[in-house]
């Protein structure tokens, strides 16, 4: 089994960060106007729980395993299974061209959800970090996630491919 760590890119964390900022901003206003409307404090929960669902979806790590990829989430994992994978390949960040987020979040806590670029078509992205992209075409779709280290984690797979005769 190899691991791979989650790490994050610059707007990953700027956009993440300026989130959590005005979050605790608007928090703060709350307490301090008692004049506040409910209608802030139910924003304020909004917003919240939308950053829980999104925290929770945010890879930590990849790992490679004799039958699958695992990325590893606070929430649910997602597993993708050697034996459904079509193709694997490394993507680099100019050549996606400009995307549309259909569903999901665009920098905070991750690149998160359903993408759609000219290169790729829809993916569901799990990556934190635009730089290190892979994309993983298997039966059912594809997905981007963005190991640490690319080609290590590309070397691993198709290590475990070869043994599959593929």
């Amino acid at each position: 089994m190899k691991t791979f760590s989650a790490k994050w890119d610059n707007m990953n964390m700027l956009i993440t960060g300026s989130v959590l900022l005005l979050t605790a901003g608007l928090i703060v206003y709350y307490f301090i106007d008692p004049q506040a409307h409910e209608k802030h404090l139910i924003a304020v929960a909004i917003l919240l729980i939308a950053e829980l669902f999104t925290w929770l979806s945010s890879p930590t790590k990849y790992t490679t395993d004799e039958t699958q990829i695992i990325a590893h989430r606070r929430g649910d994992n997602l597993n993708i299974t050697y034996s459904s994978i079509e193709k694997i390949e490394r993507i680099y960040k100019g050549t996606l061209g400009f995307g549309i987020r259909l569903f999901g979040s665009g920098g905070l806590f991750g690149y998160l959800g359903i993408f759609t670029y000219p290169t790729t078509g829809r993916v569901n992205m799990v990556c934190t970090n635009k730089a290190t992209m892979v994309l993983i075409t298997t039966k059912k779709g594809k997905t981007m996630l963005s190991p640490d280290d690319p080609e290590v984690f590309i070397e691993s797979i198709q290590h475990y491919l070869s043994k599959e005769g593929r």
